[in-house]
């Protein structure tokens, strides 16, 4: 990878190439500050990191990168098999429907492709529908439809043409497999809608709980130091749409598959300069808020300054700074018991649309062990824009107009 990789539109870098890794010159590098003599590290001549928890990061990055190289298959395939039991299950009413329909020869078998048929991370959060409560004048309206984008990019193409269409009532204009040029398959996905008030929306799809690849693009902890941007994730800028031998060019090679990047870029162009009112707001969650938080990025790179004056914001995910401190330990479980009790209390006090199902309430306890965990997931996200007092998105607002950025925490 080194070898073909274009770096020359960064004005630093660190690549780490966990193929060329031998597990003793993995080792080594947790004993020596000279990362650059190992041969998985491409990296400036002379480069040296003298802070062991630097180097144990790297360690890390390129070992869990090995493993799921290695593991890939069988953990798509396990991942699969889950999301066909749960949606087996959903599609009888649940596992006594399932033992009877057995029983009647009438059991109803789930289609993947079909717009019933849900991701391991919608069946956690099943919510469709936006919010009635909220409407379009609402400060609220456009993070709540966000979020809801967001959670709704885990689906598949069905599902997500049907949710747009049929239950939010907005243009469905296409839901995308791009292509990831140092995987060498279409491993990023997005959608994209525009809502009755001509404005856009892209949404990227976060990580998988079951994808190898989009497991490996968040481990991949390379990174490129663009001007006036500072050093950034080089496994999101490869799964936006980086060039393995061109870095990012103004366009794309017309030989080469359709990347997240321009392929989303031109689409955006062809209805922004056909509409002068028409906007957009990028959006995603996890993975997804990485590569919508990194779109704007590139396009000031392009110098596509009157695409970005277009740009009316950017609704990601801000990772937790206090996670592993050992300071916020006592709170951070403190939260996750609670989460647990507020789960079972939470539909009586807010209304049945607040319910959560079983395996929610699983993801609750393993938040006993790792705190943060199910906090992660979309539904909490969902219930806080919903549930956010007005004054919160009102200060929001002034923050997009001035940055461009709405951040989620």
């Amino acid at each position: 990878m080194a070898a073909t990789c274009n770096k020359c539109f960064s004005s630093n870098y660190m690549l780490l190439n966990p193929e060329d890794a031998s597990f003793v010159d993995l080792c080594k590098i947790l004993f020596s500050s000279d990362v650059g003599k190992r041969k998985f590290v491409d990296c400036p001549d002379g480069v040296r990191e003298p802070l062991f928890g630097r180097r144990w990061i790297i360690f890390v990055s390129v070992l869990v990168q090995k493993m799921l190289k290695a593991t890939g298959k069988p953990m798509s395939g396990f991942g699969s098999g889950v999301e066909y039991w749960l949606n087996l299950l959903s599609g009888n009413k649940g596992f006594f429907g399932l033992v009877m329909n057995s029983l009647k020869g009438k059991v109803v078998y789930p289609d993947r492709t079909s717009a019933n048929f849900l991701s391991f991370t919608g069946s956690i959060d099943k919510r469709l529908q936006l919010d009635c409560n909220i409407g379009e004048e609402d400060c609220r309206y456009y993070s709540v439809l966000s979020v809801m984008a967001a959670k709704a990019s885990y689906e598949n193409h069905q599902y997500i043409q049907s949710i747009v269409k049929d239950q939010w009532k907005m243009d469905y204009l296409g839901s995308y497999d791009f292509w990831n040029d140092y995987q060498e398959k279409a491993t990023t996905q997005a959608f994209v809608l525009k809502d009755n008030k001509d404005v856009i929306i892209v949404a990227f799809r976060g990580t998988e709980t079951f994808d190898p690849d989009a497991w490996s693009s968040d481990f991949d902890i390379s990174w490129y130091e663009l001007p006036g941007a500072g050093k950034i994730h080089g496994g999101f800028l490869k799964a936006l749409g980086m060039q393995k031998s061109r870095g990012w060019p103004q366009n794309q090679a017309d030989n080469k598959p359709e990347t997240a990047y321009y392929a989303l870029r031109k689409l955006l162009k062809e209805k922004l300069q056909n509409n002068d009112k028409a906007k957009f707001i990028v959006t995603g969650h996890s993975l997804g808020g990485a590569l919508a938080a990194l779109f704007p990025a590139i396009l000031s790179l392009h110098d596509e300054s009157w695409l970005l004056d277009r740009l009316d914001g950017v609704v990601a995910e801000e990772p937790n700074k206090n996670y592993f401190s050992l300071l916020w330990l006592i709170p951070k479980i403190g939260n996750a018991f609670w989460e647990l009790i507020r789960s079972f209390i939470i539909s009586h006090t807010k209304g049945p649309d607040y319910k959560e199902g079983g395996l929610l309430r699983m993801f609750r306890i393993l938040g006993l062990l790792a705190a943060g965990i199910p906090a992660h997931l979309p539904q909490d996200y969902v219930n806080a824009t919903r549930l956010g007092s007005s004054d919160v998105f009102l200060s929001n607002l002034c923050s997009i107009d001035d940055q461009k950025i709405l951040k989620m925490q």
